[in-house]
């Protein structure tokens, strides 16, 4: 007996068959796992290589099942438009292979690639003429050896792996498109003007939960919050507490509200020291204006002794308030609430004066301030997140402004982008800039901030929320360069940018901007562009490269708390050691309120000595007209030819001067489109025309709000060779409505 050795017992040596059978599979791995015959097929790709993706079996399966049960299909009606798709690849969308993939994630589709009959033995023969290239003889069972290993290689390795390539490299097409498009959309969105002067009530709706409401003043800092379960069944709870937020809770804030009532009172004692003159002259002219023939016969000593009287009744009135009127009639009420209803106090839950103080401020002219006053601590504006419940909730604070049930307020609302935000809400960084607060009210409160300031909202973690099927660090890297550039276009006031929107400012970090909010805190508000420099870890190099994007305001230099930043938080006594460079000069610049760079400084002093101009003046109505007028007359190059410096420069300077100094770039932008009602998809029909807002573009079209919660899609061909860009107002005329998918086809008519 032979003895058994060692490599027979193992599997394919143990017989010279299986050794036979075994060869191809050896000699096809270098066949197979090669880079030529691969890129040989890719290549080869153009004729005819078509991407097919059906319905999957187990997609299939529930439909049967649910046709069967009589029970509603669980399977999302968005792939049924690729459950027989077949393209050539060269042909393919980079939106549908993202949405190819996504239902072949979701396991909907089955996803294939076919290729061409006269593919597979050009490849095979390509295969066989790089083994001669080598140096492998094709003689007698050589060659079948060789046949069979190319047959074995392209059925196991090569055809599997050309098809990887081919969706591969489609896939990263798709995505470096998917991003392009998203980049522009993102920029667009950034750079919309933002809602200035006005609390604005942001809403994250939902069910299960209710709907989160948070009180956001105008200068971004949170007022109230509070829930509500408009749909469980609570709608007149929830009402009530809407209506007390929207009327009452909006304020300025705590800070501006006792200025406010401050400015209240000085005023109004401004006003009665001098009433008792201006109401004698205007009380006779009135007394003699509404006089008769009659009246008008009495002796002037007559005349004049009735209006004493009235007049030192009035007095008296002022003087003592509510407790020395006499019982008012009917009349008088009547007159007291009409005037009540003027300033806007009656229901509210503000001291209300007295009638004959309303009669007093009448004459005296501060009504028209108490209304400006009024209209600045109400809050008409409603940010409304585009989530779950999103539609529901709409219906709902329609139905309620319809009712009046905010007046006098004339509210108004807008849906925002929520998907950022929500994420954004349950961050380390949210928790830093609310601390203590619940996630779904942080949410509420961005989405607010979000329409008072979408460049330094929306820009929180919001690549993480959208497009989930793009690779999370393309997107990353690709959209971190345009939120540097929109910040940067927009500017920061140092004084009071949170530290999150200071990471994003060109030249700065994490950690620079950490250390610019601990020297704040520490030191006081920034007095000028030049204490950069004293700030820890910030260098002449980062500081040349922000210094140009960072603004410094008189109203926030003077000693305001900056935003998003923790009460509890204890200041250091430490001293930090000043940097090379630095600066002990703590003087207000009024160049620093302007774009200009601190390099420019001195030929901007000479620009505006030479118009004969002040800089203290920049930003008022006759410094900007002198500027407008002396570069219209000469131009540019005459004071680069006249001043030096280069044109460049000298322009930035010239833009720089002639316009205000809360010029915005985003204000060159459309609005934000607020509604007061809402339709339902019933309700549109083919032919009507309607306003719209555009909420996304991509390749095939773009995607237009027209206010019935399903928003339609201009396809390209129906653009009319106009092109579009997101948050632009655009005026559409419906083509189809498919309600069952609820899909709405538009034509764009105009825009702007």
């Amino acid at each position: 007996m032979c003895p058994i050795r060692r490599h027979e017992t193992q599997i394919g040596l143990s017989s010279c068959v299986r050794q036979a059978d075994g060869l191809p599979n050896v000699e096809g791995q270098p066949v197979g796992k090669g880079r030529a015959g691969v890129y040989w097929g890719w290549k080869a790709k153009s004729p005819g290589i078509l991407l097919t993706a059906t319905k999957s079996a187990s997609a299939a399966k529930l439909e049967r099942r649910a046709a069967v049960d009589g029970t509603p299909e669980i399977c999302d009606k968005k792939y049924d438009l690729y459950a027989k798709f077949s393209k050539d690849v060269r042909a393919v969308q980079p939106h549908q292979v993202l949405a190819i993939n996504r239902g072949e994630s979701h396991k909907v589709l089955t996803v294939k690639l076919v290729l061409p009959p006269q593919l597979e033995p050009g490849l095979k023969n390509f295969c066989e003429s790089c083994l001669r290239n080598m140096g492998v003889k094709m003689q007698g069972q050589t060659m079948q050896l060789v046949r069979d290993s190319i047959e074995d290689a392209y059925t196991r390795l090569l055809e599997p792996h050309l098809f990887r390539s081919i969706r591969s490299q489609l896939t990263k097409e798709a995505e470096k498109e998917s991003v392009s498009v998203f980049r522009s959309n993102l920029r667009q969105l950034l750079l919309m003007p933002p809602v200035r002067g006005h609390a604005v009530l942001g809403i994250d709706p939902g069910f299960k939960h209710g709907c989160k409401l948070a009180a956001v003043s105008a200068n971004g800092s949170l007022l109230q919050h509070a829930v509500i379960s408009p749909h469980n069944g609570n709608k007149v709870q929830a009402a009530n507490v809407l209506r007390q937020m929207v009327l009452t809770h909006n304020r300025l804030g705590e800070e501006a509200d006792a200025k406010c009532r401050q400015c209240e009172v000085e005023e109004k004692m401004k006003k009665m020291m001098v009433a008792q003159s201006e109401l004698l002259i205007r009380i006779a002219k009135l007394e003699t204006a509404l006089a008769t023939e009659q009246e008008k016969t009495r002796p002037m000593g007559e005349r004049l002794k009735s209006v004493e009287e009235a007049l030192a009744k009035l007095n008296k009135e002022a003087a003592y308030g509510e407790n020395s009127r006499e019982p008012a009639t009917r009349t008088v009420e009547k007159e007291e609430q009409a005037s009540l209803e003027k300033t806007g106090l009656a229901g509210s839950t503000v001291a209300r004066p007295s009638f004959s103080e309303i009669l007093l401020l009448e004459r005296s002219g501060f009504l028209q301030a108490f209304h400006a006053l009024n209209a600045m601590r109400s809050c008409d504006l409603v940010a409304l997140g585009n989530g779950t419940a999103c539609r529901e909730t709409e219906a709902f604070l329609s139905e309620l402004i319809s009712k009046g049930c905010f007046e006098p307020i004339k509210l108004k609302y807008c849906t925002v982008e929520e998907s950022g935000v929500s994420i954004y809400s349950v961050t380390k960084d949210a928790e830093a800039e609310l601390p203590g607060l619940d996630p779904n009210i942080r949410s509420a409160g961005a989405a607010a901030g979000s329409c008072e300031s979408h460049v330094f909202e929306e820009k929180k973690e919001r690549e993480k929320g959208v497009k989930h099927d793009v690779t999370e660090s393309l997107l990353k890297s690709a959209l971190e360069g345009v939120v540097v550039e929109c910040v940067s276009f927009v500017g920061v006031d140092i004084n009071v940018c949170p530290e999150l929107t200071l990471r994003k400012v060109s030249g700065l970090n994490a950690g620079t901007a950490r250390n610019i909010v601990e020297w704040r805190t520490t030191n006081g508000p920034f007095r000028n562009r030049q204490q950069l420099l004293n700030v820890k870890r910030l260098g002449s190099k980062a500081f040349e490269q922000c210094a140009g994007f960072v603004k410094v305001f008189p109203q926030t230099a003077s000693g305001a708390k900056p935003a998003g930043e923790s009460t509890g938080q204890k200041k250091t006594t430490q001293p930090t050691k000043a940097a090379k460079g630095s600066s002990k000069d703590d003087s207000f610049n009024p160049l620093d309120m302007t774009v200009i760079h601190p390099e420019s400084y001195t030929l901007a002093e000479i620009f505006i000595s030479h118009l004969g101009l002040d800089k203290e003046a920049i930003g008022k109505p006759q410094f900007i007209e002198k500027v407008r007028q002396e570069t219209a007359k000469y131009g540019v190059n005459h004071f680069v030819n006249l001043l030096g410096g280069s044109i460049a420069t000298m322009q930035l300077i010239v833009d720089a001067l002639q316009h205000s100094v809360e010029y915005d770039i985003r204000s060159e932008q459309h609005q934000p489109l607020f509604k007061s009602g809402v339709l339902s998809l019933d309700e549109v029909h083919a032919g009507l025309e309607l306003t719209g807002k555009v909420k996304n573009c991509t390749n095939f079209g773009a995607f237009v709000d027209i206010g019935v919660g399903t928003d339609g899609l201009i396809h390209v061909s129906q653009m009319n060779g106009q092109t579009i860009a997101l948050g632009d107002r655009v005026t559409v005329r419906v083509l189809n409505i498919e309600r069952s998918r609820g899909r709405i086809g538009l034509r764009l008519l105009s825009k702007g």
